[in-house]
């Protein structure tokens, strides 16, 4: 009996051998292959963003091979990801940052500045609905500091799932850019909202971010030790999402007043007025584009 228990014992220390040698083999495979794959992406991140600007189209699937690698280690925690690696995709993370932070600016000048006529120009084409700046001022905020607080809340599992379901289609995420105002819910059958939102839906559709994969079943140490995956993934959806609002915002003030919303910058202040027809309509500080076409007019 002893040397049967023992047999049984040996045997399955045998197969738990293989069975951590064949995790090892496949994390080696896996772990060449993603970070062959992210790097190269990384490479072209850089070429297309040798002049000022920013590419969402290399940007998005740069985000896609991260979001890859990232699923992929926390699949096989034998992965092990090159710090060199993470250091760079921090400082892409950190470049989307300064955009985020850009738009979130225009938007609080805006607000601040010409909200009075705003708000006229919007109730024109959405009666009864106004730009949502909560919403506004939740995408502008930054990612890394949300990201400390869901380890702290042990929430990572639903790390920026309000946002995710704010953005995953353009019905959703219009009614989330311009909140009503009524106290009972603005009437989809409204003639004036109905015809600008079909509109839009259909212009900018392409402007939100691609739905993320789930990443439920990662531990959060685990998650933890390639933040910068996440993060880059978190700014992406930031700068995608407030890029759509500017340019639905800016379409409906267009639409309603025939005039641009102007945008001005100096070294101490950010000016925005909503300009005349002859006015040069700069829409953000700086060229955002999909793939090598201007977005925006």
């Amino acid at each position: 009996m002893a040397l049967a228990a023992m047999n049984v014992a040996v045997e399955g220390l045998r197969c738990w051998d293989e069975h951590q040698w064949r995790r090892l083999a496949e994390a080696q495979i896996e772990e060449e292959r993603r970070v062959s794959w992210l790097i190269d992406m990384m490479q072209r991140w850089a070429v297309a963003h040798s002049l000022n600007g920013l590419d969402l189209k290399v940007t998005e699937y740069l985000c896609r091979e991260a979001e890859g690698l990232m699923l992929a280690a926390g699949r096989n925690d034998k992965i092990h990801l090159p710090q060199a690696l993470m250091f760079e995709i921090g400082r892409i993370s950190d470049v989307l940052g300064g955009f985020r932070t850009m738009y979130h600016s225009q938007f609080e000048a805006l607000a601040a500045n010409n909200r009075d006529e705003f708000d006229a120009a919007i109730r024109t084409v959405l009666p009864g609905r106004r730009l949502n700046m909560s919403f506004v001022r939740e995408l502008g905020e930054d990612p890394a500091a949300a990201w400390v607080a869901a380890l702290q809340n042990k929430t990572t599992a639903t790390f920026d799932q309000d946002l995710r379901d704010g953005t995953r289609d353009m019905a959703t995420f219009l009614k989330r850019v311009f909140a009503s105002t009524e106290l009972a819910p603005v009437r989809d059958e409204s003639p004036a909202p109905k015809w600008f939102l079909e509109e839009a839906v259909n212009q900018f559709v392409k402007l939100l971010p691609r739905p993320a994969q789930s990443w439920v079943r990662i531990s959060p140490e685990r998650m933890d030790a390639f933040r910068e995956l996440i993060l880059l993934r978190a700014e992406f959806l930031r700068v995608k999402a407030l890029h759509a609002a500017w340019m639905i915002v800016d379409e409906a003030v267009g639409t309603s007043t025939g005039r641009p919303i102007h945008v001005e910058s100096t070294s101490r202040r950010l000016e925005l007025t909503i300009g005349s027809v002859d006015d040069v309509n700069i829409e953000s500080q700086a060229s955002i584009r999909e793939g090598q076409a201007t977005a925006g007019k």
